[in-house]
């Protein structure tokens, strides 16, 4: 049955309560160092989901950023095309080429012009400009919508 000599010492049951030390009560229960490491592994898990949250959320809004600027952008081409020139409010989208501008706790989206090519700019709450879009730009600053949307948490 046993080994040795010394595993016979250690299975050795309590004179007290008749059971091996170690065991519960009962047998059906769990040791206090079984608890503790599930409850230290379920804290992990937590921890990697919370900070994961936090990414996440920041990416959904970096795209739903870009995701409207293109969509106003697609928007002043369509005017473009029709009026000769770009629009230079927003109010010129609206009804016939954007049937509303987008909302967005996080951000808003400002319209203007840079020469002959339209200027989106990128303001977040407290009104601090995050980042701007000038389609055709060759200035990596401007060139992409990914980039007027970087700055966004």
């Amino acid at each position: 049955m046993w080994k040795s000599l010394s595993d016979v010492a250690l299975r050795r049951s309590s004179p007290a309560t008749g059971r091996r030390s170690g065991e519960p009560a009962d047998g059906a229960g769990f040791t206090l160092l079984e608890v503790l490491v599930v409850i230290v592994v379920l804290g992990i898990l937590a921890a990697v989901v919370v900070l994961n949250i936090g990414t996440v959320k920041g990416s959904a809004i970096n795209l739903a950023c870009e995701t409207d600027l293109q969509t106003i952008n697609q928007a002043n081409t369509t005017y473009q095309v029709t009026a000769g020139s770009y629009a230079t409010s927003k109010d010129q989208l609206l009804g016939s080429y954007l049937q509303s501008w987008p909302k967005n706790a996080n951000y808003s989206v400002g319209l203007g012009t840079s020469g002959s090519a339209p200027q989106y700019s990128v303001v977040d709450p407290t009104g601090a400009t995050v980042g701007q879009w000038i389609p055709g730009s060759t200035d990596p600053a401007t060139a992409t919508a990914a980039h007027a949307c970087n700055g966004l948490r």
